[in-house]
């Protein structure tokens, strides 16, 4: 399907364009119906308006524009031009109408649900994308994450001559603070870590990944050793403003 923005164009010309040939179509008809019966052109009739319906399903208003005009000259002929049993043929007139809009319903439905589920699978691709990336605990990028963009900045580094920067950082006595009090409360730690480094970066485009285990890795692209001190200084003072608690530190 095509996303709503790139099909707004195409949409607005099709109207356009049915604007254009509708009215062509109906003085054709004025024609058929002035020099030939209702029954010779009830055919040309009912393969134009499910023509239409095939091609235009999808859009409701550009389908009646195209379609009413036509099926309603068509309708009216029978009446104004009548050549045998008039009754018979507005009812057939009227079977084709009845036809013609209970599969518009049908496939309408099948379009809608088409795009339903195309939503959802792309929602899903996203969300499945999104965890491939992300730590599951403290819901910073990973190693896989990490490494993806170290590699792109290396390479956008190299091309355009900038620095790149790394921080590391390394939960200490974390297997002491396990044993006090307990691994959940290591995860709260480790979490809470997690969020403290991602409040202390420069921007979105530094990244804070899960390095492995009590392990956090920082990647500063374009940063100077300066500005990544400076970045380094600033998550000392908020871990220490934090004040964590760890009764068994040495």
């Amino acid at each position: 399907m095509v996303d709503n923005k790139q099909s707004e164009p195409l949409r607005v010309f099709t109207h356009r364009v049915i604007a254009l040939l509708s009215p062509c179509w109906v003085l054709g008809f004025f024609i058929l119906l002035s020099e030939h019966d209702v029954r010779t052109v009830f055919p040309f009739t009912s393969l134009l308006i499910f023509s239409a319906l095939i091609s235009l399903y999808s859009d409701t208003r550009a389908l009646y524009a195209f379609v009413i005009p036509i099926w309603l000259v068509a309708f009216a002929g029978n009446f104004f031009y009548p050549t045998g049993d008039v009754i018979f043929l507005s009812l057939i007139f009227l079977l084709v109408a009845a036809v013609f809009e209970s599969g518009r319903r049908i496939l309408h439905g099948w379009c809608r649900l088409a795009m339903q589920r195309e939503l959802e699978n792309n929602a899903l691709i996203h969300q499945l994308k999104s965890l491939a990336n992300r730590d599951p605990l403290t819901g910073i990028a990973n190693r896989r994450s990490f490494q993806l963009l170290l590699d792109k900045s290396v390479q956008r580094g190299q091309q355009m001559n900038t620095s790149l920067s790394l921080i590391m950082v390394d939960v200490d006595h974390f297997k002491n603070y396990n044993d006090r009090y307990g691994h959940l409360a290591g995860d709260e730690c480790l979490i809470r870590v997690a969020q403290i480094l991602e409040a202390s970066v420069r921007h979105h485009r530094d990244l804070v990944a899960r390095f492995g285990g009590e392990e956090f890795i920082i990647l500063l692209p374009g940063a100077s050793s300066e500005e990544a001190v400076l970045v380094a200084q600033r998550i000392q003072r908020n871990l220490a403003q934090a004040a964590l608690e760890h009764a068994l530190r040495p």
